[in-house]
């Protein structure tokens, strides 16, 4: 039997959990709210703009009613206003700007996806919140699409949720800027502190050899070797322990500087390979005193060791503004992250080069340590010829102890090579041996300085040269 108490005790239930439903949703669970104080009420739920809100779906908020659209609509966020475009800033940030191209998002967004565009909800963000601090900016405009949950997807295989993108003009076309976070795997930790072990070594090799009186020609050569490769691992670690390096400038300035300088310590050693060559295979050399020959020398290997590496990062830059840069070809610097990206773009700017000097060093050795067979079975039938001998001995010993340095460097980075080809085409579980090449390789430094700084002989001249320094002021 029907019961006025019952009733009302419904009528408020229904009105309890009607209030309950209309205030389910707060600023905390609606990431983007718009406002539909004056949609139309049909029973529980608001129409705006022809989206309807059910209960749960907006909340008052004073003497207003937001609705979280982004929970009833998928949302798209598009970088800055409708009449903006997002660009580098003088700091290396981001900044929006008035922008006169008569390109619609809207219609640039649906000529690049196969979604229909209309069910979306374009948001507009301030450049500031484009992306985290943590994370760097890309800019993709091919081979992209707009999935109906409103996900990117790059390239068929990587996705972008809707809060890692937005939408954007440039040069007069829609693109799109990704926000990825370069995460520091395990082996570029180990890498990082092994070339934070060798960087005081490093440092200390070269400054024992520049304050070494009357330095020669091998000497110095290796003094630019040395200071290449420190400046490159200093490079190398700020890239992978400083996450806010802005991608558009500094990030690819890094990123170039640092195959620069590896480049120019690759040429160097290759420098005093050749030269130790040329030395036992009877070179001639540049016309004048010995000195004079030697610094001519040294100015041709200087151009050599630094020129080619100049010509190389520029056939680098020049594919990289070339190819697109979804291609996997494409360098990457200053993309994804700011050192080359991994893969073809590792082997055909890196790697290839590196190999090429690693292979050309140990031919110059191995014709070097024939040159020594052939004169030391001459040296033994001259032996009255002491002049001759001595000559012979020392360079000798010259040789020795580069020999030890390209061991060390031939060694490391043919390892370094096939593990760099292990963990990009295997993926295997098994590649967690090869972080002891690695870190051998990264601690480089430290074999350098035991090779050439340990040494009876250094510390002698370095003491002969500052007793000669403090008797000379006593006197």
């Amino acid at each position: 039997m029907f019961s006025p108490s019952k009733c009302k005790c419904v009528t408020i239930l229904l009105a309890w959990i009607l209030a309950l439903n209309f205030n389910a949703a707060d600023d905390s669970s609606c990431s983007v709210t718009v406002d539909i104080s004056d949609g139309v009420v049909e029973g529980a739920n608001i129409t705006k703009d022809g989206v309807t809100y059910m209960p749960g779906k907006y909340f008052e908020d004073g003497t207003t009613i937001k609705g979280c659209v982004c929970q009833v609509k998928t949302c798209l966020r598009r970088c800055c206003s409708s009449n903006e475009t997002l660009t580098e800033s003088a700091d290396g940030g981001t900044a929006c700007e008035a922008s006169n191209s008569s390109v619609d998002v809207l219609q640039g967004l649906q000529a690049v996806s196969e979604a229909n565009v209309s069910l979306f909800h374009i948001i507009s963000v301030p450049a500031r919140e484009v992306c985290h601090e943590n994370e760097s900016k890309i800019f993709v405009d091919s081979d992209v699409e707009i999935a109906s949950s409103g996900d990117l997807i790059w390239g068929a295989e990587t996705v972008f949720s809707f809060d890692q993108y937005c939408s954007s003009i440039v040069d007069g076309h829609v693109g799109f800027v990704v926000c990825v976070t370069a995460d520091l795997t395990l082996n570029a930790i180990i890498y990082c502190i092994g070339m934070i072990i060798s960087m005081p070594f490093l440092l200390i090799t070269f400054l024992v050899y520049a304050l070494l009186p009357d330095r020669n020609l091998h000497q110095r050569a290796l003094m630019f070797y040395v200071l290449s490769l420190l400046i490159a691992y200093i490079l190398l670690v700020t890239i992978n322990l400083a996450p806010n390096i802005p991608t558009w400038f500094w990030c690819k300035f890094l990123g170039y500087s640092t195959l620069f300088f590896f480049m120019v310590s690759f040429f160097w050693m290759n420098v005093i390979c050749f030269d130790i060559w040329y030395t036992f295979s009877g070179g001639r050399g540049f016309m004048g005193s010995k000195r004079t020959s030697e610094r001519r020398r040294l100015i041709f290997y200087s151009l050599y060791a630094n020129g080619v590496p100049l010509l190389i990062v520029a056939w680098t830059y020049g594919m990289q503004i070339s190819l697109p840069n979804e291609c996997e070809h494409n360098p990457g610097i200053g993309v994804a992250k700011c050192f080359l990206a991994t893969g073809w773009a590792s082997l055909w700017y890196f790697y290839l080069e590196a190999g090429i000097v690693v292979i050309a060093n140990i031919t110059f050795f191995i014709l070097t340590a024939l040159r020594i067979r052939k004169v030391k079975q001459e040296t033994s039938m001259l032996k009255h010829n002491d002049s001759k001998r001595h000559t012979y001995e020392k360079d000798k010993q010259k040789f020795n102890l580069y020999v030890k340095l390209l061991f060390a460097m031939g060694v490391n980075w043919s390892m370094e090579v096939i593990s760099w080809l292990v963990n990009w085409n295997t993926k295997s579980e098994y590649q967690y041996i090869w972080y002891a090449t690695d870190f051998f390789n990264a601690v480089y430094g430290v074999f350098i300085f035991f090779i050439f700084v340990f040494k009876k002989k250094i510390w002698t001249l370095l003491q002969r040269r500052f007793l000669g320094q403090l008797l000379s002021i006593s006197t």
